[in-house]
């Protein structure tokens, strides 16, 4: 049947087998290793990547409040002068028989259930 081995030749095959085990533990020690390094390059790729399109974003943002404020800024400025176009055209009338004073403008026309028009506003935003 099987022949069978020595104890000097049990112990050969055994350090062999261990020593087999320890080379492929070592080199999958090294695989490791080498992942690890290949894991960190890209990690440090994508933060790199992340920091830019955060910047980029900020940037934008900050650009799109700064563009907006001006717009914002040039509206009211615009609506303050609407109102004091309007006041100057006041006519006050002082009714004796009240006692009260009425002020009219002559060329325009108020209905409070009109909002006023605000510029670049939409009807659902000015009700």
């Amino acid at each position: 049947m099987g022949h069978k081995l020595t104890a000097s030749q049990e112990t050969a095959l055994l350090q062999a087998t261990v020593r087999a085990a320890h080379e492929a533990i070592s080199a999958l020690n090294d695989l490791m290793a080498q992942a690890q390094k290949v894991l960190n390059g890209y990690l440090r790729g994508f933060d790199k990547i992340h920091q830019t399109q955060v910047q980029q974003l900020s940037n934008y943002f900050q650009t799109e409040m700064n563009r907006q404020s001006a717009e914002l800024n040039v509206s009211v400025d615009n609506a303050r002068k609407l109102i004091l176009e309007h006041f100057a055209q006041v006519q006050p009338e002082y009714d004796a028989k009240d006692g009260v004073i009425r002020l009219y403008w002559p060329n325009l026309q108020f209905d409070e259930h009109v909002p006023p028009p605000y510029p670049h506003a939409t009807p659902e935003e000015t009700s």
